[in-house]
C-alpha cells in the first residue's frame, strides 16, 4: 500500500536593487543651554534633519533630581557605580531615531558630545546602540580624571560608520542610544550634557537619509510532488508554482543522496521528473532574477524511498491471558511463528511481521507486616487497610516474569505517641538547632523530631517555633523653642523613639550629668550657654539588638542681649532677622542664589500679613520690611523662598 502526502516548501525570492547616496549631515543635535532645573523630560532634538522621526531625551526611572541644579544644561543625580547596577536600577538616558517610510538611515558619528561632570559625579560613560527590538551593544567607554569640581568635558569623535547595523536602517525600524554615566562618588554627584557658558550644539548624532531601496517584485512559490514518498524503485514528477513573474526566470534543480553534496539535474524548467530511484534523495532549486542573483528554494525537499520490511515480535503473556488476540488475529498458544500479519511500515511499504510467543504461569503468596497505629489507614500496593488482622487483604502483583502473583496480608499494628513543643525566638538566633535538626524556616510545624518507644514505634514531637524580628533601638531630640535663645528662656527638650517597646526606660543627660529619667520629654528653665543634652533608652523588645539607644546631640546656644532669633532652615544657610522682637520694622539679610526671592508672612494661624518678590542680583539679600500699624503684636513666620528652596523664619511684634 502507497501513501500519497501534498507536501509544499515556501521559496524566497530577493531582487537587491540601488538606492540614492545622500551627503553626511548632523541627524539630531541637542543645544542644552537654554534649559533649566534638570532639563526637559524627553528633551527633543534642537537641530532636525527631514524624513527622521525622534525620541527625545529621556532619563531613566532610577534617576533622580535632588537638590539644586546647575542652569544652562541637562542632566540628574542619583548614578551607579557600575554599568550592570545602572542598567537594573534604570540609571542612564536614552534617545531614538526613525527613518520615516521610503526612507532610510546610515550612522557616521557621534560628535560633538560635551558633558559636565560634578567633583563627585560619574566619570566614566558608556554608551551602546539598539536596532528595533534587539538587544543593547557596547559602541564605546569614555573615562576622565575626577575633577575638583564641577567642569566641562568633551568626548573625542564616535566613529559609527564600521558598525553595519547602523547601516541602511530600513524605514521604520527605531535605533535607540543609551548613554550610561557611571562610577559616581556620591548620590548627589551630577552629571550633565551640555556646556553652560556657551549656545551652541552640545550633543549630535551625524550621517545620512536616503530613499530606501526597493525590494524586486517577485513573489514566493511552492514545490509539491505527484508522490508524498516511494516504494522499492518508482519515480515522481517534482513541480515549481506560484513563482513570479513567469517571464525572465531561470531555474536551476539540484539533487543531492545527503543533503550536503549537491548536483544539477533537469533543465530550465518549473519542473523535474526524478526518473526511478532507489534511495531517499533531497531536491532543492535555484531561481535566477537578474544576472548574479539567485535564491534556494527552502526548506530543502526530501523525497523518502522504502522497501518493504520483514520483522519478528518477540512477546511474552501469561497463561490466564490465553487466548490473546494480537493485530486482530486470536493466538492460543505459544511457540514460535504463532501467527504472522502483514500491514504497513512506516513509509507506507508492505511489513510482514511474525510473532514469537512465549507463555509464562501466574502464582500465590503471603506477606506478614508490623506497623505503628499513626500508620492507619494503612496503603498496601494501592489497597487501603484500616485495622489490623490475618488476611485484611489481597493483591494482585505481577512475578518476576510478569504474571499475576496473588499476596494475602496478614498485619499486626503497634501503637505510637505525638507531642507539640512551642518555641520563640529571635531572628538573628537563625538557623535555629532543636534536637540536632537545623531550622531555617518558622511557624507551625517547622520541624519534626522522630524518636521510636518501647513497642518501635515512632514518638513524635513537633516544633512550633516563631520568630520575632531584631530591630534597632533609635531615638532622636528636638528642642522647643530651638537650640539658640535668650538667657533665662526655659527648652523643652522631645524625645522620639523608635522599637523602644511598649515601655522603654528614658534617661536625659546634661553635660554627661543625669537630669531626668522616666518621661520622654523634660523642660530645662535656665540652660546656660553651650550645655549639652543627650537621650538615652533602653528598649524592652526582648529582640532588640543593641537594647539601648543613644540620641543626637543638642547644644544650647543662650545670648545675654534682647535679639531671639529661632529659625528652621533645611540646609543652615545663615539667613538672619534682626531685630527681635521688633515693633514692626526688621531686616532680612544673608546670602542667597541671585535671582527673585519671594518674602512672605503669616500669623500662627496662617494668615498672610505681608507678600514681596525682590529682585538680588549679586546673591546677597539685604531687605527691610515695615509692618504697617494694623498688624498686631505677637508671634509670626516670615518664609523666604528662592531658587526653589524656603527658609523660615521666627520672629515678635511688640507694640
Amino acid at each position: 500500500m502507497k501513501k500519497r502526502i501534498f507536501i509544499q516548501f515556501t521559496i524566497l525570492l530577493v531582487w537587491l536593487c540601488t538606492a540614492e547616496v545622500h551627503a553626511q549631515v548632523m541627524l539630531a543635535g541637542w543645544n542644552t543651554y537654554n534649559q533649566s532645573g534638570w532639563g526637559v523630560q524627553g528633551l527633543l532634538p534642537t537641530s532636525q534633519a527631514p524624513n527622521l522621526t525622534y525620541a527625545g531625551l529621556t532619563k531613566g526611572a532610577g534617576l533622580t533630581g535632588s537638590g539644586s541644579a546647575a542652569g544652562h544644561a541637562w542632566g540628574a543625580n542619583g548614578w551607579s557605580a557600575n554599568p550592570a547596577t545602572a542598567i537594573s536600577s534604570q540609571d542612564f538616558v536614552t534617545f531614538a531615531i526613525t527613518p520615516d517610510a521610503g526612507y532610510e538611515l546610515s550612522l557616521a558619528s557621534i560628535s560633538p558630545f560635551v558633558m559636565r561632570v560634578s567633583s563627585t559625579g560619574p566619570i566614566k560613560c558608556l554608551i551602546q546602540y539598539q536596532v528595533g527590538s534587539g538587544s543593547f551593544t557596547d559602541i564605546y567607554t569614555h573615562s576622565i580624571s575626577r575633577p575638583g569640581s564641577t567642569s566641562n568635558f568633551s568626548m573625542p569623535l564616535i566613529s559609527l560608520s564600521a558598525i553595519s547595523d547602523l547601516q541602511h536602517v530600513p524605514p521604520g525600524t527605531t535605533v535607540t542610544f543609551r548613554i550610561i554615566p557611571y562610577e559616581n562618588t556620591g548620590s548627589t554627584g551630577t552629571w550633565y550634557i551640555g556646556d553652560n557658558s556657551t549656545s551652541t550644539v552640545h550633543m549630535a548624532v551625524n550621517g545620512t537619509v536616503s530613499a530606501a531601496v526597493p525590494a524586486c517584485a517577485v513573489t514566493a512559490g511552492t514545490i509539491s510532488s505527484t508522490a508524498g514518498m516511494l516504494c522499492g524503485t518508482d519515480s515522481a514528477v517534482l513541480s515549481l508554482t506560484g513563482a513570479a513573474p513567469a517571464a525572465g526566470v531561470h531555474y536551476q534543480w539540484k539533487a543531492s543522496p545527503d543533503g550536503i553534496s549537491w548536483n544539477n539535474t533537469g533543465g530550465d524548467t518549473d519542473t523535474l521528473a526524478t526518473g526511478s530511484i532507489s534511495a531517499t534523495t533531497y531536491y532543492k532549486c535555484i531561481i535566477s532574477c537578474i544576472a548574479d542573483s539567485s535564491v534556494d528554494s527552502t526548506p530543502v525537499f526530501t523525497l523518502p524511498v522504502h522497501q518493504p520490511s520483514a520483522s519478528v515480535a518477540q512477546l511474552t503473556i501469561c497463561s490466564n491471558q490465553l487466548p490473546y488476540i494480537w493485530n486482530g488475529i486470536s493466538v492460543s498458544a505459544g511457540g514460535p511463528a504463532a501467527a504472522i500479519y502483514t500491514t504497513q511500515n512506516a513509509a507506507g511499504c508492505d511489513s510482514v511481521v511474525t510473532l514469537d510467543l512465549t507463555v509464562n504461569p501466574a502464582g500465590a503468596s503471603t506477606e506478614s507486616l508490623t506497623i505503628c497505629d499513626n500508620q492507619l489507614p494503612y496503603t498496601w500496593h494501592g489497597i487501603t487497610v484500616n485495622a489490623a488482622g490475618t488476611a485484611v487483604a489481597t493483591a494482585t502483583l505481577s512475578d518476576s516474569t510478569g504474571c499475576d502473583s496473588v499476596v494475602t496480608l496478614n498485619l499486626t499494628v503497634n501503637p505510637a505517641a505525638a507531642t507539640t513543643e512551642r518555641i520563640t525566638v529571635c531572628s538573628d538566633q537563625l538557623p535555629y538547632t532543636w534536637n540536632g535538626i537545623t531550622i531555617t524556616q518558622w511557624g507551625p510545624a517547622a520541624a519534626v523530631y522522630r524518636t521510636v518507644n518501647a513497642v518501635s514505634c515512632d514518638s513524635i514531637v513537633t516544633l512550633d517555633l516563631y520568630v520575632d524580628q531584631v530591630v534597632i533601638p533609635e531615638v532622636h531630640i528636638t528642642a522647643t523653642p530651638g537650640t539658640d535663645i535668650a538667657a533665662g528662656r526655659p527648652v523643652t527638650f522631645a524625645a522620639w523613639v523608635s522599637n523602644g517597646g511598649l515601655s522603654p526606660a528614658v534617661v536625659w543627660r546634661k553635660n554627661g550629668q543625669v537630669v531626668s529619667s522616666g518621661s520622654i520629654s523634660f523642660t530645662d528653665n535656665n540652660p546656660a550657654d553651650q550645655d549639652v543634652i543627650t537621650c538615652a533608652i533602653y528598649s524592652d523588645i526582648p529582640c532588640a539588638r543593641p537594647d539601648s539607644a543613644v540620641s543626637n546631640t543638642l547644644v544650647m546656644h543662650v545670648t545675654g542681649g534682647t535679639t531671639d532669633i529661632d529659625h528652621i532652615t533645611a540646609n543652615a544657610s545663615g539667613l538672619l532677622l534682626y531685630p527681635n522682637p521688633h515693633n514692626g520694622i526688621f531686616t532680612i539679610a544673608g546670602a542667597v542664589a541671585p535671582g527673585d526671592v519671594s518674602v512672605g508672612i503669616t500669623s500662627l494661624a496662617g494668615q498672610m500679613v505681608y507678600n514681596e518678590t525682590i529682585a538680588v542680583a549679586d546673591g546677597r539679600l539685604q531687605h527691610q520690611v515695615r509692618l504697617g500699624a494694623s498688624v498686631a503684636a505677637g508671634t509670626y513666620i516670615a518664609r523666604i523662598t528662592t531658587a526653589g528652596k524656603t527658609e523660615v523664619l521666627r520672629f515678635s511684634i511688640v507694640r
